[in-house]
This record gives structure tokens, C-alpha cells and sequence, in this order.
């Protein structure tokens, strides 16, 4: 019996990794996704955090197809962290709004080894997230959206948070097509929607409703170069399985079908209720095993 690839999307609310697994590399193509401000900046600020190992690393952050954004150049020292914060400028930041070509993506270069992450702050920080940037490991043709389908998008806050997926072409004249298994803004369920994307050019795709059973998971992306995908899932109302008031923000950068894997570990966090791990199947009668894994081994 043959045990095939999935995709894995590990999600608990109001947790705080004690590791951040990001990929090494010196290039990175990242678009930040949207989400909601509410009252009181829980959007803003934003970072990207880099750290370097063995080697000094000069940083440039820039927006390829955006000349209005201006590119950023940090210098840092070995084996150190550094920060580059938004705002300002941070209108060129959120991949919004939805089924629109914009000029949004980021491409982060050093001239050494690096890893980065994105992570939403706010003010105060009450919706934060890690999004982990994955270098090369992010590029591809091919991929599969996962998501998860069990709590709602609050109705709580302004403006309205939904889940969507957040897609950046890093060549010109990239054409992209995607098939939604659930009703998009601006398409229909498993009705195909090309895409034509400039190199730092971004789309973003929004499920239709703020429903867990409306979200698109599942929806095949393809395009003929490479590109990189964000997932986000915006304040999700955790009240009805966590109690009280329980909202939050989960998402990740994702990577393409052929750097998925067949072995996942999936770490518990610190929440006394369930968490929850999504396995998505990219190929026909996949089998799925689970095993737990004893202390001390």
C-alpha cells in the first residue's frame, strides 16, 4: 500500500510558537496578505525579521513593480537579528482588494545566507501571526490550497476579515490558472480563472463568505513560471469550540506540490482545548497514518 503526498496546515488560535521554521536562502518573494484593521490597528504594525548565521548580510527590500515603494538596504552583522518595520508606507503593503492585478509583491535579496519571516504585530497586539518566508522552497507551477473548514470569519470587526489566498509572479508575463472548489469574489466554483501577472505583480482570491464550509480548500493553482502563494484565514471566531472571546489571525507562506512531503510532525501548543491539524491530499487514494509521539523519544 502506497502512502502518497499531502499538504499539512497546523492551526490553533492565540499561540506562540516557541520556533520559527523558515527556509535559508538568499532570495525571497513574499505578498503580505490583507487584514482586518477593526478599531483600533489590529493590522499595523508589520515586520520582516531577519536573522544572519556565519556571515554579514547586506538586505535589500524592494517592490518590483511598484516604483512608488521605496527599496530598503540593511546591514547587518553575523550571526545576528535585525527588523524592517511598516509603517510607513503601509499602503503599499496589504494585498487588497481582491479579483484586482496589483503591484504588491516583495522581493527580499542578501548577500548571504538569511532566514525571514512576516509577522503582523497590530496595536495592540491582539491578531497577531508568524508567516515563515521559504526562499526557493515557496516557488513553483503547481499548487494545492489548503485551508481549514471548521469556524467562521468573526462578524465582529471592520473591515470584514475573510480567508483568501494571495498569489506573486516573480517573471514577466506569467499566466496563471485557477480552479476554485468553492465560489471566489469574482468566479464561480470549478469554473477556471486565468490570471496574467507581471513579475512583483500579486492576485489576491477571496472565498466568497465568511463560512468555513465556503471556504476553497482544495483549489488547484497552475501557472507556466514559477510564482509563490500566501494563505490567510483572518480573525476566525474560536468562541464556539474555545469559549469567550476568541479571535484570531492564521495563515502561512505555502509551498508547490512538489515540495510537499508523506512525514509531518505536528507539535501541540499551549491551549487546554483541541487543536487541530488539516491534511489535504494532492493525489487519488492517498492514505493517511497517524502516530503519536511519546516523551523522551
Amino acid at each position: 500500500m502506497r502512502t502518497l503526498q499531502v499538504i499539512v496546515f497546523w492551526m490553533s488560535i492565540y499561540l506562540c510558537p516557541n520556533s520559527i521554521f523558515c527556509q535559508k536562502d538568499i532570495e525571497f518573494w513574499f505578498v503580505a496578505p490583507e487584514t482586518s484593521k477593526g478599531s483600533i490597528n489590529y493590522d499595523r504594525p508589520v515586520v520582516f525579521r531577519f536573522c544572519t548565521y556565519d556571515l554579514p548580510g547586506t538586505i535589500k527590500i524592494s517592490q518590483p513593480a511598484n516604483p512608488d515603494f521605496p527599496s530598503q538596504t540593511i546591514s547587518m552583522p553575523p550571526n545576528s537579528a535585525s527588523k524592517f518595520e511598516l509603517p510607513p508606507n503601509f499602503e503599499f503593503v496589504e494585498n487588497t482588494p481582491p479579483n484586482q492585478v496589483l503591484n504588491k509583491g516583495f522581493l527580499i535579496e542578501s548577500s548571504s545566507p538569511i532566514t525571514v519571516y512576516y509577522e503582523v504585530i497590530g496595536s495592540p497586539p491582539n491578531n497577531p501571526e508568524i508567516f515563515s518566508l521559504k526562499g526557493r522552497n515557496a516557488l513553483g507551477k503547481r499548487f494545492f490550497i489548503p485551508f481549514q473548514n471548521i469556524i467562521n470569519n468573526t462578524t465582529s470587526f471592520a473591515p470584514q476579515p475573510y480567508a483568501a489566498f494571495d498569489i506573486v509572479a516573480i517573471e514577466d508575463n506569467t499566466e496563471i490558472t485557477i480552479i476554485p472548489t468553492k465560489a471566489i469574489v469574482g468566479g464561480a466554483a470549478n469554473t477556471p480563472k486565468v490570471v496574467s501577472l507581471n513579475r512583483g505583480q500579486t492576485f489576491s482570491v477571496q472565498a466568497s463568505t465568511i463560512n468555513a464550509v465556503d471556504r476553497p480548500v482544495g483549489s488547484e493553482v497552475t501557472a507556466d513560471k514559477p510564482i509563490a502563494i500566501t494563505i490567510k484565514d483572518d480573525l476566525i471566531d474560536g468562541g464556539s469550540i474555545y469559549g469567550n472571546f476568541c479571535r484570531d489571525l492564521v495563515g502561512t507562506q505555502i509551498v508547490p506540490i512538489e515540495k510537499t512531503g508523506t512525514k509531518y510532525v505536528a507539535q501541540k501548543g499551549f491551549l487546554n482545548g483541541d487543536e487541530f491539524v488539516f491534511v489535504l491530499g494532492i493525489e487519488p487514494n492517498t492514505q493517511i497514518y497517524l502516530m503519536e509521539c511519546k516523551k523522551g523519544l
